[in-house]
């Protein structure tokens, strides 16, 4: 299934397998020839008429399309051979997975219009973005057909055929959908019949039929180990659903249907890339859900995103009434709504809308890839499944043929009245400014520009009124080189849906919401609530209502990665390296891998006229090899940094470089925790990061394999979430656990995620101090006394007249702390209450420790997204760096109601713990969700790349 839960309910392949037979006392070896209980795609179509000069998917493939799933060289060959029968098809490469597969889209139409689909796609191109001179007046000419007074947007209605994309099985374990994009084509192609010919003359489809292949091919290799000659319909058979990771994630086990608001992988880069140059009117996103449903389409129920426009709505009920009548005729099961909604804009349909194309989604009840039998009793085959995919498709390329001129009128009105800011809330623009951390903003610019969306750069500085998150409006300075993004421009609205800070759940949703979790029935939320850009980058983006005078240039190319250098003198007391901007975390790296003396500074301080940050690098020459110099030129080159060489040792303010506040770092080996039970997509964040991101070596241990893992040559182990929780973790560790407590006491820094974390705030394992709120009640007046003195800390004043001359204490005053005892009935009513109404994927401040090590470089405040019901509650001597602000500054976007904001205000994100001579790194949530929450993984990063030096091994220097 696509959305409900991290795992997909799988369906299964097969491929042929060979068996033994025994019979009486012989044994004999017989072949088992490719199955077909999946059946046979074609009898779903009979009456079809197709140009037998095509090439049929059985003739190509050796078997009948719809008996088994295809793996991916198979969609290939089949793809390649319509290309090479036919000038009514022609394929296209637009990318590269992870893995290495190339990315394939398909265009089909009648012969003319695939002749001539560049001059279609370019004609497209000028109606998606119309001159701004011309677009406040010619919204009305396109709504009226006035062709003289929008000749671009005239001529293409006109002429032009619609443009569709169909996308298919982006979840690499939901098969049927790429078996689907065969035949789609085929008939296409192939067919003679009526509603094929209306198809090509007025579509251009465009066919992307394997969106995930790396997962696919994973998941499918799992389910072909496990074939059989008989094989089970039953859905918990585990040829229904492979192994951990299981086929659901790409490469690096991230959901690819919610990486379209970030692009963080090749994947999604290439297909945003891809469709952007096409400015699709229709995008089709083929799913599959759990066995026992049937079909869903689009319209979605609420909450649906406020951008969504009310066209789109329309459109949504007519393409959903065509295709419901296809499945009437055939007597299938379908249905809309329910479970589906549209308020997070990261989905490959969601995505679309707001690029002006109508996006809809199908959810195909998942089979065994031959068969499954449901709770009613009835057996669902493969090629059916696969029919219900094909036979939507054909539905709505045939509804986009027949309001061909009308589609193409409303997408044209759609991209001008965006270009003209004449769409509600779509004025101002947002503002990046240029900071010490260049690299993460040019970061963001590349992601929003891959999607087309306009960006300017300033080229001085400038001051604007400006809001910033959580309503406070002020007056601001920014300097050159800041980026600026109207929101009056043909991407606007895609713009405002990725950037904007805080968008509001209706009324009647939150009524609708509030009655059903006072009932029992859960959450009607399907996805996180929040996920601005403009928080998550944590760049201080302001938005100026009134928009931007300043000078500016569009960018019309690419940021280039930065040019490094070594300045300064290469053979004096050693060099300093500057942490404010990401890249810096590479270079430490490159710099440890190499064996280098690395120290981090505890304190700022200032040398050679420059101001340095806490957390800066420092490496002294005497402590390296003679060839430092060059060896750091070649690092800063390579990664784009500035290291500055130092010719003395002494600081003007703060510590000498010889201080003992500069502490020696030591290279991280790290063992990241994975295998059955830990939630794979936690451990794909951290994976990627260390292994795509940062280019850091670590080992990918089985945590089924712990008890016989030797754990001495690791001196960080990072355990993600884990599905189980506490127990189920407790259980994977078994016996080991002992064993895991001597290596932290030994040394070792152990950091971990969610779930996670509260196995380790679980008394029961000995770990950690640290508590999960409801285990504490009784105790909450000693933890707030203990988070006051942490936030009172920074801001103490000394009443020295009260040292030199004590007095006594009034009648009636109380230790600072001190509380009433509470109603402890009471406090648990409102704990549950607080966890019923838990967070929904909410971002909530953070207040940072400055002075701690795992918030250098990382500001004193930041965002956290937030989707759990459990609150850690900590208090000296564990430090915690990261706290969650009070309850007034709490919320700064998305669903927090009040009971939680209580619950959570004041409690820790990121705690530390010594144990013997190592510690434990707690993380109440995901530090990385989805690779795009960029302040939080800085704490992250420090936990693995400082916390061996800082916290382990050997004691602060005072």
């Amino acid at each position: 299934m696509s959305r409900f839960s991290h795992r997909a309910v799988s369906v299964a392949a097969f491929l042929p397998v060979f068996v033994v037979m025994i019979a009486g006392a012989s044994l004999a070896q017989t072949p088992v020839t490719p199955y077909q209980h999946g059946g046979n795609l074609m009898d779903h179509f009979q009456g079809i008429s197709y140009d037998p000069a095509i090439p049929t998917p059985e003739s190509v493939l050796g078997f009948p399309l719809g008996s088994r799933p295809v793996r991916y060289d198979e969609v290939v060959r089949y793809l390649k051979a319509l290309d090479d029968a036919s000038p009514r098809a022609e394929l296209h490469v637009f990318g590269h997975t992870h893995e290495g597969r190339t990315l394939y889209y398909l265009i089909v139409g009648s012969e003319e219009n695939v002749r001539r689909a560049q001059g279609i796609k370019a004609g497209m191109a000028k109606v998606a973005n119309p001159s701004a001179e011309r677009t406040v007046a010619t919204s009305d000419a396109i709504e009226s057909g006035n062709a003289s007074a929008y000749p671009n947007a005239a001529a293409v209605i006109a002429n032009s055929p619609a443009i569709a994309w169909m996308g298919y099985s982006i979840h690499g374990d939901e098969l049927s959908g790429v078996d689907a994009s065969l035949y789609v084509a085929y008939r296409l192609v192939a067919g003679t019949d009526a509603e094929s010919q209306l198809i090509r003359d007025s579509v251009l489809t465009l066919i992307d039929p394997n969106q995930n292949p790396d997962g696919r091919e994973r998941y499918l290799s799992d389910i072909y180990s496990l074939a059989g000659a008989a094989p089970s319909t039953h859905s918990d058979d585990l040829q229904h659903g492979g192994f951990w990771p299981y086929g659901r994630a790409n490469h690096y086990l991230f959901d690819m249907n919610r990486d379209m608001l970030a692009l963080v992988h090749p994947e999604s880069q290439a297909r945003a890339t891809a469709i952007t140059g096409w400015n699709p009117q229709l995008l089709v996103d083929a799913h599959e859900m759990w066995s026992a449903s049937s079909f869903l389409m689009s319209p979605a129920r609420e909450p649906i995103n406020l951008n969504v426009t009310s066209t789109q709505h329309r459109w949504w009920d007519i393409y959903a009434a065509e295709q419901g009548a296809e499945f009437d005729k055939r007597g299938w099961s379908y249905y809309t709504g329910d479970w589906h909604e549209e308020w997070y804009p990261g989905y490959m349909s969601s995505w679309s809308l707001f690029t002006g194309a109508i996006g809809i989604l199908y959810e195909q009840a998942g089979t065994s890839g031959s068969s499954v039998k449901r709770p009613d009793g009835t057996v669902l085959p493969f090629a059916e499944a696969v029919a219900h995919q094909a036979v939507s498709s054909l539905s709505n390329l045939s509804t986009t043929a027949r309001h061909r001129r009308q589609l193409l009128t409303d997408y044209a009105k759609y991209r001008a009245d965006a270009a003209a800011g004449a769409v509600k809330g779509l004025k101002g623009a947002f503002i990046i400014p240029r900071g010490a951390n260049t690299s993460r903003e040019d970061r963001l610019v590349t992601s929003l520009m891959r999607q087309g969306i306009d960006v300017r750069q300033s080229t001085g500085a400038f001051s604007a009124s400006v809001e910033l998150a959580g309503g406070k409006r002020e007056n601001r300075s920014f300097a050159a080189g800041s980026h600026i993004v109207p929101l009056a421009q043909p991407q606007g609205i895609l713009a405002k849906a990725l950037l904007e800070f805080d968008p509001h759940l209706t009324q009647e949703f939150l009524t609708e919401e509030r009655r059903e979790l006072e009932k029992g029935n859960g959450t009607q939320m399907y996805e996180v609530s929040s996920w601005s850009l403009s928080l998550a980058y944590d760049l201080g983006i302001a938005y100026s209502p009134g928009g931007v005078s300043a000078a500016s240039t569009k960018l019309t190319t690419l940021p280039e990665p930065p040019k490094g250098s070594l300045t300064g003198p290469t053979d004096g007391y050693g060099f300093l390296v500057p942490i404010e901007d990401d890249r810096s975390m590479n270079v430490l790296v490159r710099m440890l891998e190499e064996g280098l003396k690395v120290r981090s500074c505890y304190r700022p301080f200032t040398h050679d006229g420059t101001s340095y940050i806490r957390g800066t690098l420092l490496l002294r020459a005497a402590e390296n090899p003679g060839d430092l110099g060059s060896r750091l030129s070649a690092i800063a080159a390579e990664e784009g940094i500035d290291i500055r060489g130092v010719a003395s040792g002494y600081s003007s303010e703060g510590p000498d470089l010889g201080s003992d506040y500069f502490q020696l770092l030591e290279r991280p080996r790290i063992a990241l925790l994975m295998g059955a039970g830990i939630d794979f997509t936690s451990a794909g964040f951290l994976w990627y990061l260390l292994d795509y991101e940062m280019r850091i070596r670590c080992s990918l241990v089985d945590i089924g394999q712990i008890g016989w893992t030797d754990l001495d040559p690791y001196n960080v182990i990072i355990i993600p979430s884990y599905w189980g929780g506490a127990q189920g973790l407790r259980t994977a560790l078994g016996q080991k656990l002992p064993a895991l407590r001597d290596w932290i006491k030994a040394g070792g820094t152990l950091v971990t995620v969610a779930n996670s974390t509260y196995f380790c705030a679980d008394s029961a394992s000995e770990l950690s101090s640290a508590r999960e709120r409801g285990a504490v009640l009784d105790k909450l007046a000693e933890y707030e006394k203990s988070w006051q003195e942490e936030r009172n800390a920074p801001t103490l004043t000394v009443d020295s007249n009260a040292v030199w001359t004590p007095r006594s204490p009034k009648g009636g005053e109380k230790t600072p702390g001190e509380s009433k005892p509470s109603d402890l009935e009471a406090l648990k009513s409102a704990n549950e209450k607080g966890r019923l109404f838990m967070p929904r994927g909410a971002l909530l401040r953070l207040d940072f420790n400055p002075e701690h090590w795992l918030s250098f470089g990382a500001g004193e405040h930041s965002h956290a997204i937030v989707y759990s019901s459990d609150a850690l509650m900590t208090k000296s001597p564990i430090e915690t760096p990261a706290r969650f602000a009070q309850a007034p500054d709490l919320r700064v976007s998305g669903l927090l109601w009040p009971e939680a904001r209580e619950r959570w205000a004041n409690t820790a994100w990121c705690a530390r713990e010594s144990m013997g001579r190592g510690q434990i790194i707690m993380f109440a949530d995901e530090p990385y969700l989805r690779a795009y929450f960029h302040g939080t993984k800085r704490v992250f990063l420090n936990s693995v790349l400082l916390g061996p030096g800082f916290g382990a091994n050997r004691p602060t220097p005072w």
